[in-house]
């Protein structure tokens, strides 16, 4: 799991990088500007001390004769950079510091920094401390910011060991649904479309997780639709193929004169191949986009009469009653007229197949929210539903008899070249009553 370059590995260097950080950060403010506080803390005591002695010292002995002395003590405890000068109630150096020597007159501006000493009689002296030193840290402070020191080190240490175990712990936790990830994406890789993966839950693994489990369905039912298309495709090609092999075997041997209707029925299946082998060549372009369409204002009302005039010797011969519905105003659209005309008659030679005599194919258009409208109704037998959401797909055969006959692909191509314009298609149906086919254009 925690090989070199890998993600958890990473995610687990970046744990202990962060927890280094901090606890380093930390003890870089601790060293310099915690201990300058600590250092001015204890000088701060180290006055506060020396002030009481010496007020304490003078009233006991009323005088500053072992004052000296005093102030040796306090130098040895907080260091000999400790060293604040004694003034008298008159000003003048009783023990020397603070770069004064002993009987120099401090000058009344130089007492503003002084700090007083104030004992039962009023003012006995002064305490001046040297300006602008840092502050002296005695053995005593040394040793216990050692000791803090020392116990920076160790939470360094221990924040790097938390660090890491909730590194390696987050780590497996975290890159556990992306190793599942990468399993099933191999999976894939090898041909195993249906492979899914265990949703972790919301957030963008989850998310992740989803997109793949869709994205292998869809290849899964996309492998399944190109091995029933090649299943379909032979099927359609081997029954004109065998008619034609046995007309021509059983003219070569003689078995079948050579007439007019052998060679209309050779003629009859060769034109079947043909016409599978356009559907197919129009479906693939449309379908990857190389297919260029050529623009130009359409009526409907026109277009749809142009339709009906081309397949009424069908609908006469079939016995069924061809008509066009009233489309009065409608705004003019731009599409490609041959492909859109390709459409309407693949919609209206299925209509006119599955009409039985009797019945009736209607054509219309009317305005719709995302444009114009165009309708192919008709009263056959109409679609199951579980059939209904299956027509448009390539050489679907359904239970019913609709999704016979034909090359099985007009759907199809419908559907592919209808969104080739920016539109959508659609179909109702009611068995036993008819099936209306609608596709909208946009304005």
């Amino acid at each position: 799991m925690f090989k070199r370059g890998s993600f958890a590995l990473n995610l687990v260097l970046a744990f202990v990088a962060v927890g280094l950080a901090g606890t380093l950060s930390f003890a870089f403010m601790m060293r310099r500007a915690g201990m300058a506080q600590f250092g001015v803390f204890f000088e701060m005591h180290h006055r506060g001390d020396l002030e009481r002695e010496l007020v304490d010292l003078h009233r006991r002995d009323g005088n500053w004769d072992d004052a000296a002395e005093l102030f040796r003590r306090h130098g040895r405890r907080a260091g000999n950079g400790f060293q604040p000068a004694l003034l008298g109630a008159d000003g003048r150096v009783v023990v020397q510091g603070a770069s004064f020597k002993v009987g120099d007159q401090v000058l009344p501006d130089q007492l503003r920094a002084a700090v007083p000493l104030i004992g039962k009689s009023g003012r006995v002296g002064w305490v001046l401390y040297p300006a602008g030193r840092a502050p002296v840290l005695g053995p005593d402070e040394e040793r216990l910011i050692g000791v803090m020191r020392n116990a920076l080190v160790g939470w360094a240490a221990g924040g790097t060991v938390v660090a890491i175990a909730l590194g390696v712990v987050l780590a497996t936790r975290l890159t556990r649904p992306v190793r599942a990830l990468t399993e099933a994406a191999r999976a894939v890789a090898a041909g195993k479309y249906e492979s899914a993966v265990v949703v972790p839950g919301a957030g963008e693994l989850g998310d992740l997780a989803r997109s793949f489990n869709q994205m292998s369905a869809s290849l899964a039912r996309a492998q399944e639709q190109r091995r029933r298309l090649s299943a379909d495709i032979a099927h359609d090609l081997r029954t004109p193929l065998s008619i034609i092999l046995g007309h021509t075997e059983a003219l070569t041997d003689g078995l079948l004169p050579p007439t007019a209707s052998t060679f209309a029925v050779l003629h009859e299946e060769a034109q079947r191949l043909d016409r599978l082998i356009e559907d197919l060549r129009t479906l693939s372009h449309a379908e990857s986009g190389s297919m260029q369409l050529v623009l130009s204002p359409v009526e409907p009302q026109a277009l749809l009469q142009r339709t009906a005039n081309a397949h009424l010797p069908q609908a006469i011969q079939r016995g069924v009653d061809l008509q066009v519905g009233s489309t009065a105003g409608l705004p003019v659209v731009r599409m490609d007229v041959d492909k859109i005309s390709r459409v309407l008659d693949n919609l209206v030679d299925n209509a006119l197949r599955h009409t039985p005599a009797g019945g009736r194919v209607l054509l219309g258009a009317e305005i719709h929210t995302s444009g114009v409208r165009f309708t192919v109704g008709d009263t056959g037998l109409g679609v199951a539903a579980a059939d209904l959401a299956h027509i448009f797909e390539r050489f679907y055969r359904g239970d019913g008899a609709r999704g016979r006959g034909g090359s099985g692909l007009g759907l199809a191509i419908a559907r592919s070249l209808v969104e080739l314009h920016g539109g959508t298609i659609g179909a109702d149906s009611v068995p036993g009553a008819g099936t209306t086919i609608h596709f909208n254009l946009p304005l």
